[in-house]
């Protein structure tokens, strides 16, 4: 992955754990993927989209309602980004530099749909740079997947983001 030398604006304003924690990833320290948990509104997405800034090469962000609604589209012979196959869009996946799936564990109740595309998006990214958020610690995630999914993401790096809800804090 290739990083862009020059800072995005909203970079100094990441909380410094998780700077720390994309940076230890990048070099190698730690092991992707990077899995940042935390309560609503303490800036997860918003660390993950400057990190975005910082990358040089393809990325995806994707929030998971959205990757959902669309494959469940492809499904009913609509096209998705263009894709008019499942396995385009997971092809697509593994190629990127890096991807950002957001809003895992979201609700509390999966179908087996929900759960396997959440298997897959982990499964896919396999040894390669990935970044997945929730607001749901690992052992709640446990709950609403399994510990496969649960297992999967603590096999990288979990930073969690303790701090005041910055959107109420503005």
């Amino acid at each position: 992955m290739k990083l862009m030398k020059n800072k995005p604006r909203t970079w100094p304003k990441v909380d410094q754990a998780a700077r720390e924690a994309f940076a230890a990833v990048v070099k190698g320290k730690k092991n992707w993927p990077l899995f940042l948990n935390g309560r609503a509104g303490t800036g997860k997405t918003c660390a993950a989209l400057a990190f975005l800034d910082l990358v040089w090469s393809p990325y995806l962000y994707e929030p998971l309602d959205k990757l959902l609604a669309g494959l469940v589209a492809i499904v009913k012979q609509d096209e998705y980004r263009g894709f008019r196959t499942a396995q385009g869009v997971w092809n697509t996946w593994a190629r990127q530099s890096v991807v950002v799936l957001d809003e895992i564990g979201a609700r509390d109740r999966v179908s087996d749909f929900h759960y396997e595309t959440v298997k897959r998006a982990i499964d896919e990214r396999e040894g390669k740079p990935a970044v997945f958020i929730s607001n749901k610690p690992l052992d709640d995630l446990a709950k609403i997947y399994d510990d496969r999914i649960a297992s999967r993401l603590a096999g990288g790096t979990v930073m969690t983001i303790i701090c005041d809800d910055r959107r109420l804090g503005e």
